[in-house]
């Protein structure tokens, strides 16, 4: 990949301003099965090319212009000018190819009737394919909002390394940043060249490879065997596909059990869909679309699943467990006989596509209890469930309805725009409306996420609003739009539903000023952390906080940005975007783990998508859209993790789809999702290790670095289990590498205990398991947590090669009145030195 670096916007470090070319992706297989996927990628391109019938110079055969500048196609190689005087940075093969095509053709010709320059009916392509550019080799190239894309088709017995990329209009060569694999110095600034991705055809297993000099301006591949790897990827605990042999499955929403058992929802078209004897519905209503459920055990096995529909269309949209085990889902439903609804608040659907939410038994084997929410007129969507401090369940969502159920004395009465948000509660036995109440103004809104404030039972809920007189309180962070932006909003309401506590927008006024707020959650000290993507460049970020300039742009799409403000919604305590070059939307969901460090999960198209150093996939694959999850350091000001989680297919392929995710007691995550990659990362063993169609996905990650990995188990405390961390990854002469430990005792001291071995069984040390060998200490420190039972120290790792591939075991202990004994521990980390 190569970008424009700019050290002007931030001193010290490079920055991504703008995508120039994409990376090479090497395919090796049989010519027919090569063709087939050089033709799908390139039906994917946002570029066209036009052939040359005189417009251009005669050399020229094919060009367009792109984003990143005007790109021609000669004979030998192609060429990049990325402003009028500007020197070209051209890329050639060294001789000409033996025949040079449009690939993809695409509707419609081009006329150029300028003077000097008429031309007529020049044909359009996706893309231009170089046959023979290299022995065995050819070459496509086509362009999309990422950069200029050159593919390496290799058939059986061609020789991708033998390839050689002669680089013009370039000074010098050297290692690239930010990930990348080469940056090239040239007049007009820095392009940095990303590694290649290389996978063989047809079978889609990936294939290890990069890209390097072969000369002072000489590119040159290194390219694996083509039989490929085995995928068991670093961080990755447990990864399952999970559908049936017919169409798609999406998982929307998940939750987490004590026992680390994991429970899912979705939706499913598949008449195949995996279902278990004694589950609550064994076969589907029809080939309409149904909602399913299933739970996977702390180590992936599939315990039961289980189809939720009627006749007409059903989706499945949360899921939250109560404290007994028994499940609450909610969803919506356009079956008449889906079977929910008796003895509850409403029996039977009123609208058009009503909301439904049913109790099921702990086992998946019954509905306990169950009802309808809707008006009579229009559309109300389900966006979240919660349960509430005393067992109610309150559900929230967006509605078009105007005769929605209410109650008296709630906040907002008054359907007075397009749309409205909306919170309902209902008692435990879902058979009273304990109050009702919508969000809003005169114009539009939406409610996408509801938390609720243990401290005060105050509700919280955020969406998006484009009403002026969007309701807001006196001393907000931002009490009012401005001009015609669209904000997204926090709002603080009183846990009967009556009166608004707090309420501020959030978002910019600049650029297209779109801004949504998608999920809320609360740190462990009360403040308000938001989840939300923005198109606005001046939307409000702090000082100091991991990315404070905008990424996106009109054509490439918005950033996500996570917000943290006080109690009362009052100012920022810190607010950063998040994002590369592409998309990062629609999909986002987000869990706070137990120090106030907020997990994200989503997808993006954005190959800079910002990723950690050791993590389980640093690059955007293939496809054009992969789901991510990142791990933001609870003050904003860094990452502590992030990976791309994806195959060389798609990854969320609806933009309505979600990817959930929820934290484990041992500071691991699950997500969710939908892929339609056939290589997806899934592990060895899983319940479903071969892709139908399109997919749901569930993975487990440790969001620990290569090399770093957990053993034994936590002695818990008052506060419940303590967590062990480490980040970044511990590398040879490593400066900021830090172990982390979180859900201890506040304002405790205690002990971090690093040894040169492990115990297999452990020795109870004060009541707890002790997994290191106090035989073979290397080093005993103390520690201290904060207000909130967190703890960091960092370890500086010697600029020693013979440290590399050594290794150590950490451990942290902490005095707690609630062990057993008067002590409680984390497990033990297994940190591997890296190179």
């Amino acid at each position: 990949m190569l970008a424009v670096v700019d050290d002007s916007r931030r001193p010290g470090m490079a920055r991504f301003v703008g995508s120039i070319l994409a990376a090479a992706c090497v395919l090796s297989g049989h010519d027919d099965a090569l063709m087939q996927q050089a033709v799908e990628r390139v039906a994917q391109s946002s570029v066209s090319l036009a052939e040359n019938t005189g417009q251009w110079p005669a050399e020229v055969l094919f060009a367009g212009a792109t984003r990143h500048g005007f790109l021609s196609i000669e004979r030998d190689g192609f060429t990049l000018r990325r402003e009028r005087g500007a020197q070209p940075v051209r890329l050639s093969f060294g001789r000409a190819a033996t025949d040079v095509e449009g690939l993809g053709p695409r509707p419609g010709v081009l006329h150029d009737l300028r003077a000097g320059r008429r031309a007529t009916g020049a044909r359009i392509y996706a893309g231009v394919l170089f046959r023979g550019a290299f022995d065995g080799v050819d070459v496509v190239v086509f362009a999309d909002d990422a950069g200029v894309h050159y593919d390496l088709l290799a058939e059986d017995g061609g020789d991708a390394e033998a390839a050689r990329i002669l680089l013009e209009g370039v000074d010098s060569v050297a290692s690239g940043e930010l990930g990348t694999a080469l940056a090239l110095q040239t007049p007009s600034g820095v392009l940095l060249h990303g590694s290649p991705v290389a996978w063989s055809v047809p079978d889609g297993e990936e294939v290890e490879s990069q890209v390097g000099t072969r000369g002072e301006f000489v590119l040159g591949l290194d390219v694996g065997p083509t039989a490929g790897p085995v995928y068991v990827d670093p961080g990755l605990v447990w990864s399952t596909y999970l559908g049936g042999e017919h169409f798609d499955e999406y998982v929307t929403g998940l939750t987490v059990a004590a026992d680390g058992s994991v429970l899912v929802v979705g939706n499913t078209d598949s008449i195949g869909f995996p279902t278990t004897p004694g589950a609550l519905g064994g076969d589907p209503g029809d080939e309409n679309q149904d909602g399913f459920m299933s739970r996977f055990d702390a180590h992936g096995r599939l315990v039961y699943s289980t189809y939720l529909g009627g006749s007409g269309v059903d989706w499945l949209q949360s899921v939250v467990l109560l404290e007994d085990e028994r499940i609450v889902v909610v969803g919506r439903t356009w079956s008449t006989d889906i079977g929910l609804g008796e003895g509850g608040y409403q029996e039977s659907i009123h609208g058009i596509g009503d909301v439904f939410i049913a109790i099921i038994s702990a086992d998946g084997s019954s509905i306990e209890s169950s009802t309808f929410f809707g008006g009579g007129t229009s559309v109300t969507e389900p966006n979240c469930v919660i349960v509430g401090l005393d067992g109610s369940i309150l559900v929230a969502g967006t509605t078009l309805e105007a005769d929605l159920p209410l109650t008296p004395g709630a906040f907002d009465t008054q359907f007075s725009g397009f749309s409205e948000g909306y919170i309902a509660r209902f008692s435990p036995a879902l058979d009273q409306l304990l109050f009702s109440t919508y969000i809003g103004g005169d114009e539009a809104e939406s409610l996408r996420g509801l938390a609720q404030d243990p401290r005060s039972g105050h509700l919280l809920a955020v969406g998006h609003t484009d009403s002026p007189d969007f309701p807001t309180t006196s001393g907000a962070f931002k009490e009012t739009l401005i001009g015609s932006e669209n904000d997204g909003y926090v709002v603080r309401l009183s846990e009967d539903g009556t009166t608004l506590v707090a309420s501020t927008l959030l978002g910019g006024s600049e650029g297209l000023a779109i801004d949504r707020s998608y999920r809320v959650g609360l740190a462990p000290d009360g403040d308000v952390i938001v989840l939300g993507a923005t198109r606005a460049d001046d939307f409000p970020v702090t000082e100091g906080a991991f990315d404070t300039e905008y990424d996106g742009c009109i054509i490439c799409g918005p950033d996500a940005t996570v917000t943290r403000l006080t109690p009362d919604l009052s100012a920022l305590v810190y607010s950063t975007f998040l994002g590369g070059f592409g998309f990062e939307e629609e999909t986002l969901d987000m869990t706070i783990d137990v120090s106030g460090a907020p997990i994200l999960t989503g997808k993006t198209t954005s190959f800079n998508y910002p990723t950690t150093p050791g993590a389980l996939s640093e690059r955007l694959k293939a496809g054009s859209d992969d789901a991510f999850v990142t791990k933001l350091h609870q003050d904003g000001s860094r990452l502590v993790y992030s990976t791309f989680l994806g195959g060389i297919g798609n990854e969320l392929v609806a933009s309505s789809s979600r990817s959930p995710v929820a934290v484990l007691a041992d500071g691991s995550v699950v997500v969710g999702g939908n892929t339609n990659s056939p290589d997806f990362p899934v592990t060895p063993g899983a319940f479903q290790t071969e892709p139908q169609q399109s997919d749901g996905f569930v993975s487990r990650l440790d969001l620990l670095a290569t090399g770093v990995t957990r053993h034994g188990t936590a002695s818990a405390g008052c506060a419940g289990d303590p967590i062990i961390g480490a980040a970044p990854w511990a590398r040879v002469g490593s400066h900021d590498f830090e172990l982390t430990g979180s859900n201890a005792p506040p304002i405790t001291s205690g002990y971090l205990v690093v040894s040169e071995q492990a115990l297999t069984d452990p020795l109870f040390v004060a009541g707890a398991a002790a997994w290191v060998d106090f035989g073979h200490l290397i080093a005993l420190a103390a520690l201290t947590s904060d207000d909130v039972g967190y703890v960091e120290l960092r370890l500086a790792i010697p600029d020693d090669p013979v440290l590399e591939g050594t290794a150590f075991q950490a451990q942290m202990f902490w005095p707690d009145g609630c062990a057993a004994g008067g002590f409680c521990a984390t497990p033990a980390l297994e940190v591997v030195v890296q190179p």
